[in-house]
């Protein structure tokens, strides 16, 4: 009895504390609001998209009482109106608005007028009027766009009677790839599960190949790491979380037990589609970030880019928007990290060209979210190897940023995919 109670205590301390950190982080120590909070929704008349973004400012914070909920959004948006606000804009303003005097020609007054009204009308990041190039833009459609700080509360709003199935699916990565499997999608099998503080042995490690680390609940490449086998010259090396170690097996083994500190899977590192690969001049993989939508109760494709790992980061890629129609390779998004790349410029050759299987890359998508109908929206990380199409993961909190850069409008597309008539 006394082991049971002691049992029930320390269960009790692990989720407050997990709890506690969450409401550090996601609030405490938030410096943007957690959704959009605009004028327009006193306004009658609305377009879809604005009674979106009102939803999910209302329904945000869903597992606490609506006294929590106000309280939550008195000191988010008290912090945000009264400081970060304001040095958001005022840094924002500095950095960029000379250079859009200089190459679209809108007067620097001009930029601080719209920032001024985007982030104290809209209680929007004023980073992204530059980002989403909102000046090219009417102010009345600037909330036809999704933005980041609305995560995960805009997904929750999008898809509110998610299982318990799709979630144990979309946040455990083996039991993912496993039911994939079974269901005759192409996945990556998992080779073995490293339980966080596990103890490695040399055998498991050192197979002479190339191994894949994935956190078994993460997503966004958020502490993966490889280990590298080279052939030739028979010696490791290990890439990611700032670690690079070649060639000790000792050291290799000691670095991933220090940073063993959650529950892992072991996969084979693929390698890129002989076309792909031609062009990166890396070993790193490209992947696919494909977007599909539940319309008229069948999932549709409505936006798809290619990432590009930039050499010499292991985390930051390159951003390619896809054709979904045609599979064509458009214009790139460049940021500060494209002036110091060596292989940019063959990269841009990429530009005009077809991703090859575009059509089975689609119908892949396509077909594996009629698996999880209860989702509105999925985001998918798929590869194209050099054997076939593979299915790498499935996120219910997808990115929103990379698919709209540059203005490129996706809350339009979903609006059209029609998902939004079970909520409006």
């Amino acid at each position: 009895m006394l082991i049971s109670e002691l049992n029930w205590e320390r269960r009790q301390k692990i989720m407050f504390k997990v709890r506690w950190q969450k409401i550090y982080k996601r609030i405490l120590k938030r410096q943007a609001p957690h959704a959009i909070l605009s004028w327009r929704y006193f306004m009658p008349n609305q377009s879809h998209a604005v009674r979106l973004h009102r939803r999910t400012f209302l329904n945000a914070w869903p597992q606490y009482p609506r006294a929590v909920w106000f309280l939550i959004a008195l000191y988010s948006y008290s912090l945000w109106y009264l400081f970060y606000g304001w040095w958001q804009l005022v840094r924002i303003w500095c950095n960029r608005s000379l250079k859009i005097w200089e190459t679209e020609g809108i007067p620097k007054t001009k930029q601080l007028i719209h920032l001024l009204i985007l982030t104290y009308l809209h209680s929007t990041p004023p980073r992204f009027y530059y980002q989403y190039r909102l000046y090219y833009y009417p102010e009345r459609e600037w909330l036809n766009f999704i933005y980041t700080h609305e995560l995960p509360h805009w997904h929750l709003t999008m898809s509110p009677n998610i299982s318990l199935r799709s979630q144990q699916l979309m946040t455990h990565k083996h039991d993912f790839s496993t039911e994939l499997a079974r269901l005759g999608l192409p996945t990556i099998p998992t080779l073995y599960k490293l339980n966080k503080g596990e103890s490695l042995t040399s055998t498991q490690i050192f197979c002479q190949q190339s191994l894949f680390f994935k956190p078994e609940q993460g997503s966004r490449k958020e502490g993966c790491f490889e280990l590298n086998y080279d052939v030739k010259k028979k010696i490791y090396q290990l890439r990611g979380f700032s670690v690079e170690k070649n060639g000790v097996p000792n050291k290799i083994i000691s670095t991933i037990q220090q940073i063993n500190t959650q529950d892992y899977i072991v996969q084979v590192l693929l390698k890129n589609h002989p076309q792909l690969k031609l062009h990166s001049q890396y070993s790193q993989l490209i992947t696919i970030r494909l977007i599909t939508a539940v319309n008229e109760n069948q999932p549709k494709i409505i936006s798809s880019v290619l990432e590009i790992p930039i050499i010499g980061s292991f985390n930051r890629v390159y951003i390619m928007n896809i054709d979904i129609e045609s599979g064509k390779l458009e214009s790139m998004f460049e940021d500060k990290y494209s002036e110091r790349s060596e292989c940019l410029s063959s990269i841009k050759t990429l530009i005009g060209t077809t991703l090859p299987d575009w059509k089975k890359i689609v119908l892949t998508a396509e077909h594996a979210h009629k698996q999880f109908m209860d989702i509105s929206t999925i985001g998918w990380d798929l590869a194209i190897t050099n054997h076939d199409i593979v299915i790498l993961e499935g996120n219910i909190n997808w990115g929103v940023e990379m698919h709209q850069n540059h203005g490129k409008n996706l809350l339009t597309n979903i609006i059209k995919s029609n998902i939004l008539n079970s909520i409006s």
